[in-house]
């Protein structure tokens, strides 16, 4: 009773009383995991996205392959260039709700229904098709910028203890690859079933299912935050008139944010390291309902592949504190690109001819980007040090931007790179057979492609790596700097 009633008071103490800095603090785990299940509804919309996106709009549709790559790059290209800028707009944030937190709070909603309405293109004139799939899928794009990279930049500011990161870290990646299992695994089943074997109106209905998962989740991560996420104006403003706009005057400018990010030499070769992972995952992804149909016979093994490497992937997270231990961040990142670059390689020498060589070669890949997809994000933080050191800029928010630019940049070459190479060999929607020019694309997509560009990601660890040895110097220097600065 004494402990019950204890957790009851320290909640509401966190609920009422305001931070103005970010403090070295444990958070409760049940504040752990509902905020971590955001990243269940990001893997889960974007792999269905990612996964059903060309195949619903050119084979179930209609739509010209070339018409929808335009649409995805054209908005892919403004997301790369719209991320670093709305990093700086949330550093720049002062909210009641906290600069993080205001973003969940007014834009989980928008997005989620934009992610149901992609899914939901009406039976008008073509022309009337193609503007509602460039405006559904841009607006929804646009919406996830708005939550993801504040989400990420919150998980750095409700606490600065190293450990709490780490752990809310991996149980987000956990969420995250559940959220990737149940699209690929549950959508095509899910979807057959709502439409009485009617692929195209259950996949709508599976959409509109997942776009109110995606925004309880995301409103869910803002609701158990309050009172984590400090509000360092409300600290300006007790201190008089005078403070505040001296406080204004000293705002580092966007532009001079950006620069900063941009000259940050760790932080680049993260995004580079996790940009050529995700434009292999999501080149792989956009073929795979077609390699397994018309390569191997067999779409059903969309399934399988989703039942095996799922578990492989929540391994690799589980044991991560044991290789960063071992490894760092740097270190471990790198092992994952060579383990799933090896799982890759075996699939093109044998080309998934021996069924259980498939299978294990599936489970090395995944393996190997659990470790990829659990590290990146704490090389990203890592990166905070080194940026701060050479430029003296702290734009925590702006740096977290490069995780979800990756990711874009990730599905700008997946998903439009497969719908221009569909259009380039003669691919017939909804043949029985394809030719062997497709069929050789089809298998070049899921083995070799993905192998190459995780031989880059690799060599970017490497790089990362090497530069992670150097940062408790570096914030040896700052600590000396601002102690100097204070005197």
């Amino acid at each position: 009773m004494h402990a019950s009633f204890r957790r009851r008071i320290e909640k509401k103490n966190m609920s009422d009383h305001v931070l103005t800095k970010i403090r070295d603090i444990k958070i409760p785990m049940w504040v752990k995991i509902c905020f971590s299940m955001n990243g269940f509804a990001r893997m889960m919309s974007s792999t269905f996205l990612t996964v059903y996106g060309v195949y619903y709009y050119t084979d179930l549709m209609g739509i010209d392959g070339k018409i929808v790559s335009a649409i995805f790059l054209i908005s892919k290209i403004w997301d790369i260039v719209n991320d670093p800028m709305m990093g700086a707009m949330v550093d720049r944030t002062e909210s009641k709700e906290g600069k993080c937190r205001f973003w969940l709070k007014y834009f989980s909603v928008p997005s989620g229904l934009l992610l149901a309405l992609m899914f939901c293109v009406p039976n008008i004139s073509s022309a009337g098709q193609i503007f509602w799939i460039a405006v559904t899928y841009i607006g929804y794009a646009m919406g996830c910028t708005a939550n993801n990279i504040p989400a990420n930049a919150l998980l750095g500011r409700i606490t600065s203890n190293k450990v709490e990161r780490s752990k809310i870290n991996q149980l987000n990646t956990i969420f995250s690859v559940a959220g990737s299992y149940l699209a690929m695994a549950v959508s095509l089943p899910l979807a057959n079933l709502l439409g009485a074997n009617n692929v195209r109106i259950g996949l709508s209905y599976v959409a509109i299912i997942y776009g109110v998962l995606y925004a309880v989740m995301f409103l869910t991560a803002y609701a158990v935050t309050k009172g984590y996420e400090p509000l360092e104006h409300l600290e300006v403003e007790e201190k008089g008139t005078n403070q505040v706009q001296e406080h204004k005057k000293k705002k580092t400018p966007i532009l001079t944010v950006v620069r900063a990010a941009i000259s940050n030499k760790v932080w680049l070769l993260c995004v580079v390291m996790y940009a050529t992972y995700a434009i292999g995952e999501s080149i792989m992804q956009s073929s795979m309902v077609q390699y397994y149909m018309y390569n191997l016979r067999d779409v059903n093994l969309v399934s399988l592949y989703s039942t095996i490497t799922t578990p492989a992937s929540v391994v690799g997270v589980l044991l991560l504190p044991l290789f960063i231990k071992k490894l760092g961040n740097g270190g471990t990142a790198m092992l994952g690109c060579i383990l799933s670059s090896c799982g890759y390689l075996a699939r093109f020498i044998f080309a998934d001819q021996f069924r259980a060589l498939m299978i294990a070669s599936w489970g090395i890949s995944s393996f190997g980007g659990g470790l990829i997809g659990a590290t990146v994000l704490l090389c990203m933080f890592d990166s905070r040090v080194y940026g701060k050191w050479k430029t003296g800029v702290d734009n925590d928010a702006i740096l977290m931007s490069g995780f979800t630019t990756a990711a874009k940049l990730g599905i700008a070459a997946g998903g439009p790179v497969a719908a221009f190479l569909l259009s380039m060999v003669n691919y017939v929607p909804q043949a029985q057979s394809q030719s062997a020019s497709v069929m050789t694309l089809f298998r070049m997509e899921n083995s070799l492609i993905p192998c190459i560009c995780l031989i880059i990601g690799a060599i970017s660890a490497y790089v990362v790596w090497r530069y992670e040895k150097k940062l408790p110097q570096m914030q040896a220097e700052i600590d000396a700097r601002e102690a100097s600065v204070g005197n």
